[in-house]
């Protein structure tokens, strides 16, 4: 393994006035015995990490011995071949700059000689996934999360564990039940929040700090938690196994929650939650199972075909569904979650539904996991709080389509619909370097209304194919 001298990941700080690509042609420019203390020089100036330059761009850079740098992450889909760092002649120098929204959050790891995937060490931040730890990236805009954290001066709930044994699927699995601190001060009846993946999400998204913490702020009432785990995850969330999982916790495990603690049994006070294929089986529970739940979560959720066709046809249309998507969440998602959404606002279920510039993880889903609740069983606090602008905004997909160009550009814009054919031509010219945005009004080339659904966009920039975007049109 490649001896590792300093990883960093650096942006060029607003006061320091070199920008980062004024030093890459310096240094490219200058003669080899200057580089080494030109980087040397560079990095001393850059004690701040991660540094940020103009909100936006982040620079990986790499510092060491190496045949080749990349990174894998959320940006890449864990791809080490596709982000590869570039090496300045004659030095020990690597970098590749990416643009992003100043609010991101995504892990990462660096990958030395395209064996070796090491965290980065030059970056302090880290985050726990269902795979271990990566180096987690977060721009000037990210707001961690407090409400994860444990906070000894504010009332928590407690934890009772069994297990349940399921005759028709042959496996036992533990269940943890969370009573929230004031269970045994009162005779209240609370509402039920049902976990899948529940281990995951006490162990990876802290969610007893979080239930804890918005509970205590009035946030959200005061809830029982169920969080249960899959014992064969893709056949119980996604395949074979569904109606015999779903009719399990049902008919076993919640009747016997039903019998044990001071539950609300109205629907509307009962949610199901997951993440992934566990969102797939939250929205199949709350579709087939509407009597028990009213009130579903789905994040960068699976969704399989069925569930387009029962949701078109649902003839009740009380439940409430929080949906969000990552922006680098797995390809194969993001269009099914982006077609999804308009059916059910068609259809006219109530929902929210977040684009987030985040991705498939637990970092993710932790931080966003007291919309949904907030959603379902706002506290008293809630009705004080005023409508403000945040990080976390509502999604209408309004057709506006950002860029931006580094230099003077010739510029093509195209819709296309899912058949591959031209439907209209948004921009073509030349044009300075800079942030751009067009708006698509939804009519093709001939001014007729184009129906509604899922096209594609592509960003040609002198004539080659910059990006394909999938967009969605109401």
């Amino acid at each position: 393994m490649s001896k590792i001298i300093c990883v960093i990941f650096i942006c060029v700080s607003a006061a320091y006035s070199q920008t980062f690509q004024e030093f890459i042609k310096r240094i490219n420019s200058s003669p080899e015995i200057q580089k080494k203390r030109l980087v040397e020089d560079f990095l001393s100036k850059h004690s701040q990490l991660p540094v940020i330059e103009q909100d936006t761009l982040c620079h990986f850079i790499y510092k060491g011995n190496a045949k080749s740098v990349s990174i894998a992450g959320d940006l890449t889909g864990w791809n080490p071949d596709i982000a590869i760092l570039s090496n300045i002649k004659g030095s020990d120098f690597w970098y590749k700059t990416f643009t992003f929204s100043a609010d991101t959050r995504l892990d990462y790891k660096l990958v030395l000689n395209r064996r070796d995937w090491i965290l980065d060490p030059g970056n302090p931040n880290q985050s726990l996934s269902g795979y271990g730890t990566n180096s987690e990236l977060r721009m000037p805009k990210y707001k961690p999360p407090k409400e994860i954290e444990y906070y000894p001066e504010i009332a928590h709930g407690s934890m009772w564990d069994t297990t349940f044994y399921s005759e028709e699927l042959k496996n036992e699995r533990p269940v943890k039940v969370y009573l929230p601190a004031n269970y045994a001060s009162t005779t209240d009846s609370f509402a039920l929040v049902l976990f899948h993946d529940g281990l995951d999400y006490l162990n990876l998204a802290n969610a007893k700090n979080v239930l804890d913490y918005f509970i205590a702020q009035n946030h959200i009432e005061p809830v029982i938690g169920l969080f249960v785990p899959a014992v064969n995850r893709n056949d119980e969330y996604i395949k074979k196994q569904k109606e015999s999982f779903s009719k399990f916790l049902v008919r076993k495990v919640i009747a016997e929650i039903d019998r044990k603690f001071r539950t609300k049994i109205n629907p509307k006070k009962r949610a199901v939650v997951g993440i992934s294929a566990g969102g797939n089986i939250a929205l199949w529970m709350g579709l087939h199972y509407s009597n028990v739940f009213e009130n579903i979560a789905a994040h960068s959720s699976y969704i399989e075909s069925g569930l387009f066709a029962g949701f078109q046809n649902a003839s009740k249309t009380e439940l409430k569904l929080f949906i969000d998507l990552g922006k680098y969440d797995i390809p194969m998602l993001i269009p099914l979650v982006q077609s999804f959404v308009p059916l059910i606002r068609a259809k006219g279920f109530e929902y929210k539904y977040f684009e987030l510039n985040d991705s498939h993880n637990w970092a993710n889903w932790r931080r966003h996991l007291d919309d949904a609740l907030q959603f379902f069983f706002p506290g008293k606090a809630m009705a004080n709080i005023t409508a403000e602008k945040s990080d976390k905004e509502l999604v209408r997909f309004e057709p506006h389509i950002k860029f931006s160009v580094s230099d003077t550009s010739q510029v093509e814009i195209n819709i296309y619909n899912l058949k591959g054919k031209l439907i209209q031509t948004l921009f073509n010219t030349k044009i300075p370097g800079s942030e751009y945005a067009v708006a698509w009004d939804g009519f093709d080339f001939r001014n007729k209304k184009q129906p509604c659904g899922l096209y594609f966009c592509s960003i040609k920039i002198e004539n080659k194919l910059s990006e394909m975007r999938r967009i969605v049109n109401f």
